[in-house]
């Protein structure tokens, strides 16, 4: 066997294990000592309720996300159907980073008039912009 070939067979081993004790023991945290109605109020439903997205997708998610962290992390622990499993956990990192980016987004964009965050524009004074008139 290859040197090269058999180091990227332990780094292929330790990462699929890694991710895969992640996601199993997050799925079994979710599924058998939260459980998945109670995972999708706490972290779906509450958070989102003041979104743009519906109800019944926010349960319909949150119920369904534990599962297939459970039974994903495991195919990877055991080495089954491992493309499969890391194509559902990146959909669930899809869903998840998405959740977090609605809620928090990276970037702030600032006011044309907001002087906390500098954005008020050069020809416009502090104090016109705080009063939210343009000078005369």
């Amino acid at each position: 066997m290859n040197p090269d070939h058999a180091d990227r067979s332990w780094a292929i081993l330790f990462a699929r294990a890694i991710l895969g004790f992640i996601f199993f023991m997050a799925g079994v945290w979710k599924v058998f000592e939260l459980g998945p109605l109670e995972h999708a109020r706490r972290l779906f439903l509450v958070p989102y309720v003041e979104t743009f997205l519906p109800d019944f997708a926010l349960w319909t998610v949150g119920v369904i996300i534990p599962f297939i962290e459970l039974a994903a992390g495991a195919l990877l622990l055991i080495g089954f159907r491992t493309r499969e499993a890391l194509v559902a956990l990146g959909g669930v990192l899809v869903v998840v980073t998405f959740g977090h980016l609605l809620l928090e987004p990276p970037v702030r964009v600032p006011h044309a008039c907001d002087p906390a965050s500098r954005g008020c524009r050069a020809h416009l004074s502090r104090r016109s912009c705080t009063s939210g008139t343009a000078p005369t």
